[in-house]
């Protein structure tokens, strides 16, 4: 997408977020414009609220903000412990001054997640009488009760309750102050029902437009698997997938890091498939989607509830996509329906899923063609970028923007 020439001029965006920029940059999750859509803002201010201080070239950042200006803001987040679970009479002095160290008078501020970052963009629409849109990326409450069982031991678990609790406050608190609510995903949507009447809009995350289909579907000899994701105990990781592919003759990419490493390695040393599951640690999103079209399946296991980026752009490349189910899903985001190869989430589940696809070219071509069909539809990341920038528009326009109702 180029430069539009009928964006507004002069105007300014407030990104808060909580990541750690490090982290973002080293798991290569830079996609094109994510900050502006469209192109729409001038100016974009990346504040950053962690314990990090960001020390990587910005210029990878600058893919974020498109053509605009960008400038970068650490602030350090402050002890959860000291500030009772950050609470804001023990935060009057670490706002203001986080406050201070904004350089930019934004015209529109936005938040990505619901973190202690909401209470500093609360702060900044008081400051700066501007719209506020904060987007959901989780089903809170079922991401904290998968957390919770990660934790040994009553002192861990019982600190993680308290930490969960007050992320539910501050999530409840923003939700019904803000003025729009996006949801990347379904589940937040559910989530978001749960703490505030205000209205939401469906938005999925924004990937790659550099996606290429894939135009062949004979088999790779052997036939190349692959799976992304962070690894994360409880979470998400292929200890299923892992599990499944003993005495078969397949390779497995596993792009991702994340404590479950250890684990996941000495499984697959223990099923015989060294020189069969590569992990490959992070790569750059761009690396990613190259390489996808080379692949013959692309396979998922997960137990939270959002749709990985990487599903998405798997099906938009037309890869047959195999993920597991939920049974207790408050909705349900896609399913075989829309194209994918549905499991349970066991080694035996998964094992005859592949064994189907790998077994009949017509199938995987059918699968994969329907997913991108249907990814085409509803993820496309170019409709996706501009609904979003038609939202920003529709709220910097004065005769169409509502007070949202008091917190």
């Amino acid at each position: 997408m180029t430069e539009n020439p009928n964006k507004k001029q002069g105007k300014t965006l407030l990104v808060i977020v909580s990541d750690d920029l490090n982290k973002l940059v080293r798991k290569g999750e830079i996609v094109q414009r994510y900050y502006n859509p469209d192109n729409y803002f001038d100016r974009v201010e990346l504040v950053s609220v962690s314990v990090s201080r960001f020390t990587g070239d910005s210029q990878i950042l600058r893919r974020m903000s498109g053509t605009a200006e960008l400038s970068v803001t650490w602030i350090k987040r402050p002890s959860i412990i000291l500030t009772l679970g950050w609470r804001r009479f023990l935060l009057r002095k670490w706002t203001k001054a986080a406050l201070d160290r904004i350089t930019l008078k934004p015209d529109l501020i936005r938040i990505y997640g619901l973190r202690l970052n909401c209470l500093l963009a609360l702060a900044a629409r008081e400051k700066f009488q501007v719209p506020l849109v904060a987007s959901v990326h989780e089903h809170g409450d079922i991401n904290r009760k998968l957390e919770i069982k990660t934790f040994s031991g009553p002192f861990k678990k019982i600190a993680w309750w308290l930490y969960a609790r007050r992320l539910k406050s501050i999530s409840r608190i923003t939700l019904n102050r803000c003025d729009s609510i996006i949801c990347v995903y379904k589940a937040g949507a559910d989530y978001v029902r749960r703490l505030s009447s205000n209205k939401t809009d469906l938005i999925y995350n924004c990937v790659s437009s550099d996606i290429v289909p894939k135009a062949n579907y004979r088999l790779s000899d052997p036939p190349r698997l692959l799976t992304v994701g962070n690894l994360i105990p409880g979470i998400k990781g292929p200890v299923n997938i892992i599990k499944a592919l003993k005495s078969m003759d397949v390779t497995l990419d596993v792009v991702g890091e994340g404590p479950l490493l250890d684990f996941l390695q000495h499984t697959a040393a223990e099923k015989s498939l060294a020189g069969r599951v590569n992990f490959l640690g992070y790569k750059a999103n761009d690396w990613i989607i190259r390489q996808m079209p080379g692949y013959d399946i692309y396979i998922y296991e997960y137990l939270n509830r959002e749709l990985s980026k990487s599903v998405i752009e798997a099906m938009l490349c037309g890869l047959p996509v195999i993920v597991n189910r939920h049974e207790d899903d408050p909705v349900v985001e896609i399913d075989e329906a829309d194209g994918l190869v549905t499991v349970d989430n066991s080694a035996e589940s998964y094992r005859q899923a592949l064994l189907n696809l790998l077994g009949d070219q017509q199938l995987r071509e059918a699968v994969g063609t329907k997913a991108r069909n249907h990814a085409a539809r509803h993820f496309d990341p170019a409709a996706m970028e501009l609904k979003t920038a038609g939202l920003y528009r529709k709220l910097l326009t004065p005769a169409t923007r509502l007070e949202p109702p008091p917190g």
